[in-house]
Order: C-alpha cells, then sequence, then structure tokens
C-alpha cells in the first residue's frame, strides 16, 4: 500500500501550456487519431471496431478512476506508519460532464437498438470532444497538476475523450449533421436535469443531518459555491461574478455554444476528409475505366 501511496503522490515540475509535456500529449493523441481514423474509415468492420475501442478505453478509464479516488481519499499519518480515510465527496465524486463517458460507453456496449446506440455515440463522440478539446486545446491550465498520478490521469481521461470525439466524426462513424447534434444536446439537457434535481435533494439532505460536506454534481450546484465562478472570474479579469444559480442555468447555453462550435471545426475537417476520400475514389476507378478502354481499343486494333 506505501509503494502505490508513493506512486500516486510522486511530485513533478507543473506542466506549462504548450510546454514539451503538453506537446508530447497532443503529438500522441493525434498520431493515434490519424492511425485509428485510417483503419475506421478502411475496414469493413467498423462496428467490432467501434465496439473494441470503447470496451478498451472504458476499462482504462474505470482504473485510472478508482486509482484517482484512492488518491483523493487515502491519507498517510504524520507518524508515516498508519493510515485513515479522509474523502471530500463535494469534489471528488466522478459525476462531470467529464466522466460521462464511464456511464454512457457501458449503456452503448449492451444496448442492441442500433437507432439508441448511434444516439448515445453521437452524445459520447460530440460531448467527449468538446471537453477533452476545452481541456487539452482551449484551457489546459484547469487540470495541469504537480503531481505526476494526477497529470497522467487528467491527460489520459481526457486525451481519450478528445481521440475518440476526432476518430469517430473524421471515420464519418458520427454523421456531421445537424441532426447527430441536437440529438447528442437532448441527452445533455437531460443529464443536466438530473444533475439539478439531484444536487436539490443532497443540499436538503444534507441540510436536514446536518452535514459538513455534500457532493456538488457536475460542479454547478445551485445550492453551493462552484469553481466556475473563479473561472469566469480569472477570464474577465474580475470584471463578473455570477451566482451559483446564475451558472447553473446560462451552463446549457454555454455549453451549446462551445459543444457545437467544436462540433462544427471538426465536423467540418471530418467532411473534408470524406469528400477528399470519394473523389480520390472517383478518380481511381475512372483511371481504371480509362485503362480498361485503352486495352480494349488496342485488342480491337490488332
Amino acid at each position: 500500500m506505501r509503494k502505490l501511496y508513493d506512486l500516486l503522490h510522486a511530485p513533478m515540475t507543473l506542466p506549462k501550456p504548450f510546454g514539451k509535456f503538453h506537446l508530447l500529449v497532443l503529438l500522441v493523441i493525434f498520431s493515434l487519431t490519424i492511425i485509428f481514423t485510417v483503419i475506421l474509415i478502411k475496414s469493413k468492420h467498423k462496428n467490432i471496431w467501434v465496439f473494441s475501442i470503447l470496451l478498451i478505453g472504458w476499462i482504462l478509464l474505470v482504473i485510472l478512476e478508482i486509482l484517482k479516488q484512492i488518491y483523493t481519499g487515502l491519507h498517510l499519518k504524520p507518524d508515516k506508519k498508519n493510515w485513515y480515510w479522509d474523502y471530500n465527496a463535494s469534489h471528488n465524486l466522478p459525476v462531470f460532464l467529464c466522466s460521462m463517458p464511464l456511464y454512457f460507453i457501458p449503456l452503448y456496449l449492451i444496448i442492441r437498438n442500433k437507432q439508441v446506440k448511434q444516439i448515445i455515440l453521437n452524445f459520447l463522440t460530440i460531448f467527449s470532444l468538446y471537453a477533452g478539446g476545452i481541456v487539452l486545446l482551449a484551457y489546459p491550465n484547469w487540470v495541469f497538476d504537480n503531481i505526476i498520478f494526477l497529470n497522467l490521469n487528467t491527460t489520459i481521461f481526457h486525451g481519450y475523450m478528445l481521440f475518440i470525439g476526432m476518430i469517430f466524426i473524421f471515420s464519418g462513424i458520427v454523421k456531421f449533421h445537424i441532426k447527430s447534434f441536437l440529438w447528442a444536446f437532448l441527452i445533455f439537457i437531460f443529464v443536466w436535469m438530473l444533475v439539478g434535481f439531484g444536487n436539490e435533494i443532497i443540499y436538503q439532505v444534507g441540510l436536514r443531518h446536518k452535514l459538513k460536506i455534500t457532493p456538488n454534481l457536475f460542479t454547478i450546484s445551485h445550492r453551493q459555491e462552484t469553481r466556475f465562478t473563479d473561472t469566469i472570474l480569472s477570464l474577465t479579469t474580475g470584471k463578473l461574478k455570477l451566482s451559483s444559480k446564475a451558472i447553473y442555468f446560462i451552463y446549457p447555453f454555454a455549453t451549446f455554444i462551445f459543444s457545437g462550435t467544436f462540433f462544427l471545426v471538426f465536423g467540418l475537417i471530418g467532411f473534408t476528409i470524406q469528400k477528399i476520400l470519394i473523389l480520390n475514389n472517383y478518380l481511381y476507378k475512372e483511371r481504371l475505366a480509362k485503362k480498361s478502354y485503352m486495352r480494349r481499343k488496342n485488342v480491337i486494333a490488332n
């Protein structure tokens, strides 16, 4: 247990946005994206590949989440010999937008209805692309830490999300269409409503039983302080401070804009890739037809 504790708490230099560590992570993600996009495009067994990528990824995410829960709850006493458990459920319970693959991947894997599976895959793809992209491409300071495990955890977790978001859009597994986005956003709204309802129940239970710490689902509880308040203050240089209630109700509108932007940008890239492949396939068939015609012409001439 001590070896695991030391491993999880090993320090490192705090990575800088677009520094060596960050760029190495992006290089690995984009390299894997290119490889698996090509595999998915060329494969005749796309469903098997999608199933395998999601299953293996889900197992990896579960292992990372278990280790993270151990890291956040298990502590060593000052005597360096005895252990104690002190878990802060307010910020560590895995119920965030970034945690949704933990719950929706197994849902996708067990459902048999093709239409429902595709809707779930749309949600997984679009919101993984958004959550992974906004962390690793737009605002990496939000997750980088001076602990090796925390950096590996967040980069692998969000990197995998960005990875599946890109490969499923680039390969055409998820169509670049307004319906894909709207179905995905409808699931998000359902989850957002459940989160609001859950946070109210948690608050009332905590109030009745006088609990010191209560979970803050999605960190957007309308009853508790949220880190988004500080983030917005930082981004607006202290000019805009929003209450928890305001953040809860603004959250879906902001998510619609940002997730839609990511889907539009990466969807256009995927759409371009698909059109280039179609054009290349057409030109290839034209060349074959021309060669066949020339051979027949030569035979007749002889």
